[in-house]
Order: structure tokens, then C-alpha cells, then sequence
């Protein structure tokens, strides 16, 4: 329990960051741009470090064999390679969104909504799987699907404060690059080799940050030391997220892990803006966390 409890601070500890520097004014582009320089280094690290890393892919054989894999044939080390290149690029662009919109979300709608709707795009893979590889969605992430829906429902709902209404399309656009990120870890294991998975992410992040650079560049941002701490204080649990959460799937059946991990953040998310930030939810606000906390737990189960 040790290590869930810790994906799950974690995993908090990502939003909670984005709180204190949107309400700095920090320049978001810097601070993803810094976050995903420290996952890149990170990961190529985890990967030169590795005591049993194949060798060297053989580049043309392995064009064929990707091929081949398309077609039903086990992945190799090559073939996985290139493919890991291939859908890094792809989730490198979705990752930089993604967070991106975490921080508007944040500023727009408060930490406990964002990380709420942050955490509802785990059912944007469930959707896709069926659509690509038609496995059908049970019973349970049919009804988590629906809670879903209504969390978003609640939200959207027309109220007197007519302001609020204008925000939930950020809010829908961060569940919508969230869970496409999701998807397209999916969409490299299916066709590659798990040795290849620290190529994958070194990709992924080299992209995000990359985009984060350009458009931080372009804007003639200023990197201030400030900026640069707050990304390295998003990049550090960004990274231990998913290191903690693979020690607990280790521990935990796999259904409890995503549930409490997805639930757990959520609540845990909102717990810390009540009580440090003194955000202030609405009944229906409120109703609509206990809605996504919900669907993650049975869309898990």
C-alpha cells in the first residue's frame, strides 16, 4: 500500500504545482518545457543504466519486421525501435497539450476540477480500444462511462454564473489530451516489445519539450529561475507517478491499483485546494468530483 499511497501524492503533487505557478504568473511553456528536460534525462537514464538493454537495432531488417508485426507476426528489438520512434513523435505532441491545458485547467476552473477532468480521460482509451481493437467495454465501464458523462453534465449544466460555462471546454479538451496520451501507450505496446518502452517515453518527452522550447522561444518568454524550479518541481513526481504506480501494480491486482490511483488523486487534489487554496466548490461541483472519482473506480474494477 506504501507504494500506491506514494503514486498517488505524487500524482497530487503534479496539480498541486501547477496551482502555486499559475498563481505566480510563471510562463507555462517554460515550466513543461523544464518538466519534460528532467523526463527526458530521466528515462534515457533508465535506459543507459540498465544492466540487460539489447544491443544495437538492425535499421532496414527492421522496417520489414514492423511490417510484418502489422500483419500479425511477434515485434522484434528493431522492429520495436522504430516504433517507438514513430508513436513518440505522435504522444510527444499530445503529452505537451495535455499539460499544457492541466495548467489552463487549473487557473480557469481551480485544482479540484482540473485534476477531477484530468483524471476522466481514462475513458477516452477505454473508447478508442473498442473502436480499434473491439474490445468491447464491460458492464462496469459502461456505468463508469456514464458517470463520466454526468460529472461532465454537472458541470455544463447552465447556472446563473454564466462565466463558469465558458471554461468547460477547456476542461473537456483536458480529459481529451489526457486520455489520447493514455492511448498511445496502448498504441506502442501492442506492437513492440516492453525493452523498447524507455525509448518510447525518452521520445515522447524529447518532443513535448521540444514544442514547449519553440513556442516558449517564439513568445520571447523569459526563462526566470523561478519558472525553471517550478518545472523541475512538476518534472520530479510527473516522473515518480508512474515509477510509484509500477511498483504498486507489482504488490496490488491491477484493478485495485488504477482505482484507488485515479480516485485517490482526485479526492486527495481536492482536499489540498479546500484546505490550502480555500477553493470553494458549489454542491454541483462538488457532486461532479464524487461523480469522476466514482467512474475511475468502477471503470477500474
Amino acid at each position: 500500500m506504501l507504494w500506491l499511497f506514494l503514486a498517488i501524492a505524487s500524482s497530487s503533487a503534479i496539480a498541486l504545482v501547477f496551482k502555486v505557478s499559475e498563481s505566480r504568473n510563471a510562463n507555462r511553456f517554460v515550466v513543461t518545457a523544464v518538466n519534460y528536460i528532467v523526463a527526458t534525462t530521466v528515462a534515457l537514464g533508465l535506459w543507459l543504466t540498465a544492466t540487460d538493454a539489447p544491443g544495437s537495432p538492425s535499421w532496414q531488417p527492421g522496417w520489414q519486421e514492423l511490417v510484418s508485426v502489422w500483419s500479425g507476426s511477434q515485434p522484434t528489438w528493431s522492429s520495436s525501435v522504430i516504433w517507438a520512434m514513430l508513436t513518440g513523435g505522435g504522444a510527444g505532441v499530445l503529452f505537451f497539450l495535455g499539460f499544457i491545458y492541466y495548467q489552463v485547467s487549473v487557473r480557469k476552473n481551480g485544482v479540484g476540477l482540473a485534476g477531477a477532468f484530468a483524471k476522466l480521460g481514462i475513458f477516452v482509451p477505454v473508447l478508442l480500444s473498442f473502436a480499434v481493437w473491439q474490445e468491447a467495454p464491460t458492464l462496469g465501464q459502461w456505468i463508469g462511462i456514464g458517470m463520466g458523462l454526468l460529472a461532465v453534465l454537472l458541470i455544463a449544466w447552465p447556472t446563473p454564473d454564466a462565466r463558469r460555462r465558458r471554461f468547460i471546454p477547456v476542461l473537456i479538451l483536458l480529459s481529451l489530451f489526457g486520455g489520447l496520451s493514455e492511448f498511445s501507450n496502448k498504441v506502442f505496446e501492442s506492437q513492440a516489445v516492453v525493452d523498447a518502452a524507455p525509448i518510447f517515453l525518452a521520445v515522447t518527452f524529447t518532443v513535448a519539450g521540444l514544442l514547449a522550447i519553440v513556442t516558449a522561444i517564439s513568445r520571447a518568454a523569459r526563462w526566470q529561475r523561478s519558472d525553471i524550479l517550478l518545472g523541475v518541481a512538476v518534472g520530479i513526481p510527473n516522473l515518480f507517478s508512474s515509477y510509484f504506480l509500477i511498483q504498486a501494480l507489482e504488490r496490488l491486482p491491477a484493478t485495485v491499483s488504477f482505482a484507488a490511483f485515479g480516485a485517490g488523486t482526485i479526492l486527495l487534489v481536492n482536499l489540498a485546494g479546500v484546505l490550502i487554496w480555500r477553493e470553494r466548490l458549489h454542491r454541483r461541483e462538488w457532486a461532479a468530483v464524487i461523480a469522476s472519482a466514482a467512474a475511475v473506480v468502477v471503470v477500474n474494477w
